[in-house]
């Protein structure tokens, strides 16, 4: 009798977004001057990893959601957001 092993899928990883888009960069460098998407580069490149860093932040936090609180103890109306500290972040 054999035993197989059993099949475990890693779970999807999110990489620099900006690498990870050939499409985007490479129409963007021919639809851009080149002096304007050397401008991009690098900062496109920083908004690639700050998405992965924000995701991680934010599957640790999923389960806590901001609260909408509309009214306050003696019925006034207050609309107050509590958010937690990755939704300030992510701000």
């Amino acid at each position: 009798m054999t035993i197989k092993e059993p099949f475990n899928q890693p779970p999807p990883q999110l990489a620099n977004q900006w690498d990870d888009d050939a499409v985007l960069r490479e129409h963007l460098e021919r639809k851009l001057p080149a002096d304007a998407y050397a401008a991009i580069d690098g900062e496109m490149r920083e908004l690639g990893q700050w998405a992965v860093e924000m995701q991680e932040v934010v599957q640790r936090d999923r389960l806590n959601e901001p609260v909408l609180t509309h009214w306050d103890a003696w019925g006034e109306r207050i609309d107050h957001i509590e958010l937690t500290e990755v939704w300030k972040k992510a701000e």
